[in-house]
């Protein structure tokens, strides 16, 4: 029987200027997964959207970037999940979660944008908030209320290791939902990363 396809969409904003900026960690993730399974992202024009393809465990899993910036996400994950036959219970979502601090990830099957527009974008176009989604912690920058101008720095050279970290255990977290499901995800990868050598977490 074969296996039902899946799609993952890291969020964040097209163009040279925002690269390595706290908003463009979903794309950034997602960049190390496409690493890991030797492929290259195309420019696709029909979905506004910069595609690859990976194979996982015999599972067929669809790899974006949409390049609608970040507030307009979900017009572009809608149109590649019809596309795809990807149900919204497959289409995992990759994003910055300011309320988090670096170090700190949590996957979910579903709940609220909690603000997040780009999030909020993608669950109206779904039509559903019952879609996965993987939250990076990026922190506040000193509790900063307004936000708005702190997602768009870039990540300071001493937080590199730590983030790179976070990508580390955020691609394992992708590959366990996709191989053993959502449970299996959650309870081995939520919580904080830690830059010892065992790379433990707390909860």
């Amino acid at each position: 029987m074969e296996m039902t396809p899946a799609l993952v969409a890291g969020l964040g904003n097209p163009g040279s200027e925002y690269e390595n900026t706290r908003h463009n960690f979903g794309f950034d993730v997602l960049d190390r997964l496409a690493t890991l399974h030797s492929v290259t992202f195309s420019r696709e024009k029909k979905f506004n959207a910069d595609l690859a393809r990976i194979e996982v465990r015999g599972r067929k899993v669809v790899l974006v970037k949409p390049l609608s910036y970040m507030n307009l996400s979900g017009p572009v994950v809608r149109k590649v999940c019809d596309f795809f036959k990807v149900a919204p219970s497959e289409a995992l979502v990759i994003l910055d979660d300011a309320n988090m601090p670096l170090g700190r990830l949590r996957f979910r099957t579903s709940g609220s944008d909690g603000g997040h527009h780009g999030l909020e974008s993608v669950s109206r176009s779904l039509g559903t908030t019952g879609h996965p989604r993987q939250r990076l912690g990026i922190g506040r920058g000193d509790n900063l209320r307004q936000i708005a101008g702190f997602v768009l720095q870039k990540f300071h050279a001493s937080e590199m290791d730590l983030k790179e970290e976070v990508e580390k255990c955020a691609v394992k977290q992708i590959i366990c939902w996709l191989t053993d499901g959502p449970e299996s995800a959650i309870q081995q990868f939520n919580g904080s990363v830690s830059l010892n050598p065992e790379n433990t977490r707390s909860k």
